[in-house]
């Protein structure tokens, strides 16, 4: 839905979602652009459990906020995908990326809308 407002109001949809986002997550959480649409929230000592809920809460945040775009405000939703360690028995970083990557296009792949956590290997 974005991309039909060009650039610049995109741009500014995602900054506003970055601060939705971020009051959702703990001081210690560290939340980071990944990719065009695609954000990160890296979350110290978080169960996948726990991981999992915050981005419920996340999901929900957002599905509730109004983005400003020319015509007006604008409701939008987003999929998310969570991995955490050790319960997806990676051995890297990267390893863990993947999982939240492939967890994140099952939720694109069911619907949209909704969280899905990774699974353990």
């Amino acid at each position: 839905m974005i991309h039909i407002y060009g650039h610049q109001v995109g741009d500014d949809i995602l900054k506003s979602m970055a601060i939705v986002i971020q009051r959702q997550v703990r001081d210690v959480d560290i939340l980071a652009r990944y990719g065009g649409e695609e954000f990160a929230v890296l979350m110290p000592q978080t169960a996948l459990a726990q991981a999992e809920t915050v981005a419920e809460r996340i999901r929900q945040a957002v599905e509730q906020n109004e983005f400003d775009a020319p015509e007006g405000r604008i409701r939008l939703t987003i999929s998310l995908g969570v991995s955490a360690y050790p319960e997806c028995d990676v051995s890297n970083q990267t390893g863990l990326v993947q999982v939240a990557d492939t967890a994140l296009y099952e939720a694109k792949k069911s619907g949209r809308n909704t969280v899905v956590a990774g699974v353990a290997r």
